[in-house]
């Protein structure tokens, strides 16, 4: 029987979307054995600071990959929208889950409309920004921790309102908590947002193809747009950036809703752009980087340099 170690972060979620990858594998592989190996992550133990001061969404992966590289674990389980666009050199995205809804939620214990003075948590720009628009009187306050310890404060009366991932409250089967559920083109969501990774070091053909069987295309195709569309405007983690991929069928259309603001959150591109389904990555990509240059990205990055 062949033996996989999984390295995983030690919160609910994480191990949660773990066991899901493991459930997974476990259904498609015969004579195969996984084990789990929990790790604390500096991203996980670090809460005191904001994540962009001290290294960014790399430190939620620095210990996984570091087993990884020491062949403590064979592969490591991620939120893909945690992941930074550029890899380090031997790392690689083998297989993506199913897409959960992408979108963000609010949640709060309040009666909530626009002109509220609202205290609402967030350590996101992206986030920040766009529903800056929405709620142009609130206060946006940084907040760090899991899930758990967010909805802790924001019970304490610490905060009025705080802003999660809307798969992750479902995967905590936290949904009668939601307030609101913004809509794609409200909040645009983060590249990778709603997927479930795996990443391995410098994996085997053959080992990458096995892993591989559980990795839905879709998913796949629809985030290695968003995360090249990323790297069109050298993202990471102190930019406001959001990214959306979709495919729609019936309409027979891939859509990209694309954000991404200034540092001050004051200038601001929003992309909204419908291409053919048969229409290659490659194209979708330059023309795409030219729609970029005609709104000038330039200036916006340049505010981060």
């Amino acid at each position: 029987m062949n033996k996989i170690i999984i390295s995983s972060r030690a919160s609910k979620l994480a191990v949660w979307q773990t066991n899901y990858i493991a459930d997974l594998l476990r259904k498609k592989l015969k004579n195969i054995e996984l084990e789990v190996l929990k790790l604390n992550t500096l991203g996980d133990i670090r809460l005191d600071t904001e994540l962009s001061k001290i290294g960014g969404k790399g430190l939620f992966l620095k210990e996984l990959e570091e087993s990884l590289i020491k062949k403590h674990s064979d592969i490591s389980v991620h939120s893909l929208k945690d992941v930074p666009v550029v890899l380090a050199d031997g790392f690689k995205i083998i297989a993506n889950s199913v897409r959960d809804d992408p979108r963000d939620v609010l949640i709060s214990n309040k009666i909530i409309n626009s002109n509220n003075k609202l205290r609402i948590g967030t350590s996101s720009l992206r986030r920040q920004y766009q529903l800056a628009k929405i709620y142009p009187t609130a206060k946006f306050i940084p907040i760090r921790g899991n899930i758990h310890t967010r909805i802790a404060k924001l019970n304490s009366g610490e905060f009025d309102a705080i802003v999660l991932a809307y798969a992750a409250i479902k995967r905590m089967s936290l949904e009668k908590l939601v307030t609101r559920i913004f809509e794609l083109e409200e909040c645009v969501p983060a590249p990778g947002q709603g997927i479930i990774s795996i990443e391995a070091f410098k994996p085997s053909s053959s080992f990458e193809k096995e892993i591989s069987i559980i990795n839905d295309k879709d998913s796949t195709l629809c985030s290695q747009l968003e995360r090249n569309i990323g790297r069109l405007v050298s993202a990471d983690c102190s930019m406001p950036i959001g990214c959306n991929v979709s495919i729609n069928i019936a309409e027979q259309k891939i859509q990209i809703l694309f954000y991404i603001a200034d540092v001050t959150g004051k200038k601001d591109i929003s992309i909204k752009k419908d291409y053919k389904i048969d229409t290659s990555s490659q194209k979708i990509l330059m023309d795409f980087k030219e729609i970029l240059e005609v709104n000038q990205i330039h200036k916006i990055i340049n505010t981060f340099k």
